[in-house]
């Protein structure tokens, strides 16, 4: 069966799907609920606290309100009653609720609640008609853009019924882990009549899940050719003489991550390595490292940064360390021209130029390698693997290195797997300053910002990031950065705007006054969040800290702190409950970059190891805990022969082609 033969699934309504990642029918059985209501444990409307998750069962009775405040922007208001109190559900930009919402019929309404006297007001909810629930559980999706929740709740409905849900793992090892058979997991989690066993379902998928992924893994290193079509590397001595003759000393650290990487670059398999350590302990100078040892083995290197900025400091930082590179390395990004960038792809594909250092500019299809050897990833977290792995793709033979403060949990789970090896840079320099991080509630807003003010008088620097660049309507808790400039650009000099819509000369103009002190309150986005240093800036507040991943909060928070002075790391929350103020928390005790990492895995889940989704599957328990189980059952299931031939049938399958090009070669 394929989604394409599910009624009500066509053209566009599968190119939606396509674009979350659901290809298959397994896929869209693996786009687990976001939440469950049980309509037997309503909200309680008397004790329901501001921006709480609420359920409450309603009528629509007042007539309808629809505002067009703007071109491309609609404001339905609509009243309902709640026993003896109102409940006002504002929608932006969903006019279709005007005329589909009928008097006299009783709805659940969910989403969150802001509480106003004795009324409730809820934005965007969502509105379930009682007499349509088919049990006392109310299944809710994701949204998916332009795609009705009712089509996808539709073809789970079809799939369920019609699909054949097949289980590698036997009976007897079920049961000695205490599994449910798949089919059984899969409509649990999908038509639960309580919500008792969900957890136990998700857990039996997940697990089922990770043992097939490490019996594909196992298989295919078995079957891996030994060969990297034979890259012979030179001699070391004339790199470490080169190391020893730097302007510093290297710490132990980093000397071992070099060992390990010149140790994989001599095996008879390409590298596949995670070089970690926090902002400031070394990384870079390890990478160059080997890219130079590339050169002087006669082979060419790349480098790949998410920004334009990084890749100048790279290209420059390359040269000055190891200045006999200096007409062998080339600097290829968006900003060259057209003939210049012919020009450089003329001379990679020639080997004139040796080492590489770029951003998204050296996936292009014309960048060809005349005898490419070493890729490297700089800022992992920041490309998604298609684009890494295009890159990869221009050699069959390269050893492969990445680079992060904060893996992805994707890297992570790889890394615990034992497929992607892994050195750590725990030393950091004894001169280099701390960043002590605090949560700031929004009743000490202001305070903070008498703080900058005065700060600001004695040229200390001060980034404020926001999540967006200016306002939305649909969801006034999130602060933009041009309101923010706005308000207080009145309240005080030295105050600045910077976000990624402005030019690159106006962004270069802005960083420039903000280095020489003309600026020194820095309002802006994560336009920031990788190479910018700036030693002066010694305070950053991070506004809607719950909307940013781990890895970001830690970039960004590595902005401050480059100089003597302690940084400080202010994350300004507000109407932040659950878990994502606990995640928030987390990050305010923790400044080990590996440690959030590891704690972003066991939160969000490890994404699919042989596909392209860098975190969660579905809602999969994917953790340290549950690859042990895995590996268990694994190791159990092929020692049975019938078993390892039918999971080795499968690996044929396309969407492990990325897998086993790349990470085994």
């Amino acid at each position: 069966m394929k989604l394409s033969d599910i009624k009500g699934l066509k053209d566009k309504r599968l190119a939606l799907l396509e674009k979350e990642g659901i290809l298959t029918p397994m896929d869209l059985l693996s786009f687990f609920p976001v939440r469950y209501v049980d309509t037997r444990n309503l909200t309680d409307f008397s004790v329901v606290a501001d921006g709480e998750d609420a359920a409450f069962l309603a009528q629509f009775r007042a007539p309808v309100k629809t505002n067009y405040v703007r071109k491309n922007l609609c404001i339905v208001r609509e009243k309902f009653i709640c026993g003896q109190a109102s409940v006002y559900c504002v929608w932006y930009n969903q006019r279709y609720f005007a005329s589909s919402v009928l008097p006299g019929v009783d709805y659940y309404i969910i989403g969150k609640a802001r509480r106003k006297n004795n009324c409730v007001e809820m934005i965007n909810p969502k509105l379930v008609r009682a007499d349509k629930c088919a049990s006392d559980i109310i299944v809710l999706y994701k949204q998916i853009k332009g795609l009705p929740s009712s089509v996808v709740a539709s073809a789970m409905e079809v799939l369920l019924k019609n699909i054949q849900i097949v289980s590698f793992i036997p009976e007897n090892l079920r049961d000695a882990y205490g599994l449910m058979p798949l089919e059984e997991a899969y409509n649990i989690i999908h038509r639960p009549k309580t919500l008792e066993n969900i957890s136990k379902a998700k857990y039996s998928i997940s697990i089922e899940y990770l043992s097939y992924t490490i019996c594909v893994y196992e298989l295919i290193k078995k079957s891996a050719v030994h060969n990297k079509n034979r890259i012979y590397y030179g001699d070391e001595q004339l790199l470490w003489r080169a190391i020893e003759s730097l302007p510093f000393e290297f710490t132990e650290c980093q000397n071992n991550a070099i060992k390990d990487i010149l140790s994989d670059m001599h095996a008879p398999v390409c590298m596949n390595r995670l070089l970690q350590g926090d902002v400031g302990s070394g990384k870079t100078i390890v990478a160059f490292a080997a890219m130079y040892y590339a050169y002087l083995s006669g082979y060419q290197s790349v480098i790949m940064c998410p920004t334009e900025i990084l890749a100048q400091q790279h290209y420059d930082n390359l040269i000055k360390f190891f200045p006999d590179v200096k007409t062998r390395v080339c600097l290829l990004h968006s900003g060259v021209r057209m003939t210049v960038h012919d020009e450089i792809a003329e001379g990679i594909a020639s080997g004139k130029y040796m080492c590489v250092v770029g951003t998204h500019s050296v996936f292009s299809e014309d960048i060809k390698f005349n005898k490419l050897a070493l890729v490297i990833t700089d800022e992992q977290h920041r490309f998604g693997v298609n684009q890494r792995s295009s890159l990869e793709n221009k050699t069959q033979s390269a050893d492969c290195l990445v680079m992060s403060a904060t893996p992805i949990p994707r890297t992570l789970a790889l890394t615990l797997y034992g497929d992607l090896k892994q050195s750590v840079i725990e030393t950091i320099p004894s001169k280099k300053a701390k960043v002590r991080t605090k949560i700031v509630p929004e009743y000490k807003i202001e305070d903070m910002w008498r703080y900058f003010f005065e700060r600001a008088e004695y040229d200390e620097r001060t980034f404020v990031v926001c999540p967006r660049v200016e306002e939305s309507e649909d969801d006034d808790d999130l602060i933009s950065c041009v309101r923010l400039y706005k308000e207080k650009k009145k309240a005080g000099a030295f105050v600045g705007l910077l976000h990624g819509k402005m030019s690159e000369s106006e962004k270069t103009s802005i960083m420039a006054d903000f280095v020489t002190g003309k600026i020194r309150i820095l309002i802006t986005t994560t336009v920031i969040e990788v190479g910018i240093d700036v030693p002066q800036a010694v305070n950053i507040a991070i506004y809607n800290p719950e909307r940013y991943g781990l890895s970001q909060l830690h970039q960004l928070r590595g902005r401050v702190g480059r100089c003597k002075k302690d940084g400080y790391c202010f994350l300004v929350v507000k109407g932040c409950i659950g878990n994502a103020i606990e995640r928030i928390r987390y990050v305010e005790q923790c400044s080990d970059g590996f440690a959030l990492a590891e704690y972003d895995f066991n939160t969000r889940g490890a994404g699919d190891f042989l596909g392209s989704n860098q975190h969660g599957k579905g809602d999969m328990i994917i953790n340290a805990a549950n690859i042990s189980a895995a590996k268990n059952i694994a190791g159990e299931m092929l020692k049975n022969k019938d078993i390892a031939s039918e999971i080795k049938e499968t690996i044929n399958d396309n969407r492990y082609e990325y897998y086993r090009r790349i990470t085994l070669n």
